[in-house]
């Protein structure tokens, strides 16, 4: 739980990564064939901490789904079929705020929406108008979502073929650089889609088995962290 909590405060601090009041997230600033990344990608859930690995219990009947404001109301009829009620109470701005991002990156998740819904994240990527979807996890009753975002920090750009190379192999997206003001390292941010191999967690799993960076690590959200508790 320590371990969650801490890797928790380092994402909010480096990443800005937070739920405000309303809820709205804000987004701030060894080679593989085929094969070797369908047995990595979709295995037990698990995290890679400072070398550590740290496992994680998933809740199996709510999930972390991002649409387009546009498919709104068709994605409330198609969970309304599966028996699952979605509120505006439930849904929440979806928002990159300035950063040196992928133009094209960035449209892709433009004018969307994430929300918490009651439903497997499995079923929910059967959904048409779902574009990703994941777990939440728990924790000592403690219930948080995993997110979109994987967090890849180099130690110098000479690596950034390498990401390029890799993101390409699972379809995930490269964001962009995070502007973070150190001089230790550079960051960027990875975007996974339902059409990745794997979700954010996924991903990063496998990107961190590659050994070619100096750290990989999922976005999740951390209330406690955003509400300041």
């Amino acid at each position: 739980m320590k371990r969650i909590l801490k890797l928790f405060a380092v994402l909010f601090m480096l990443t800005t990564l937070s739920v405000s009041c309303n809820k709205e997230i804000i987004l701030t600033n060894n080679d593989g064939d085929d094969n070797s990344i369908t047995k990595t990608i979709g295995s037990t859930d698990y995290y890679w901490y400072q070398g550590k690995k740290i496992f994680l219990k998933q809740v199996e009947t709510r999930s972390f789904i991002i649409f387009r404001v546009s498919d709104k109301q068709s994605l409330i009829s198609s969970l309304k079929k599966r028996g699952v009620v979605l509120d505006s109470s439930n849904m929440h701005p979806y928002t990159i705020s300035p950063m040196n991002f992928n133009e094209g990156a960035s449209k892709i998740f433009s004018d969307c929406e994430w929300a918490d819904v009651n439903i497997n994240h499995k079923t929910a990527l059967l959904i048409p108008e779902v574009i990703y979807a994941s777990p939440y996890y728990s924790d000592n009753g403690w219930e948080f979502p995993l997110t979109n975002l994987v967090y890849v920090h180099f130690n110098g750009y000479s690596e950034l073929f390498l990401l390029e190379k890799f993101a390409k192999e699972c379809n995930a997206i490269i964001l962009g650089q995070y502007p973070i003001t150190s001089n230790v390292f550079i960051m960027y941010i990875v975007l996974c889609t339902k059409d990745s191999k794997g979700n954010a967690l996924d991903v990063s799993n496998w990107l961190y088995d590659k050994k070619c960076f100096r750290a990989v690590e999922p976005g999740f959200i951390s209330a406690r962290v955003a509400s300041g508790s």
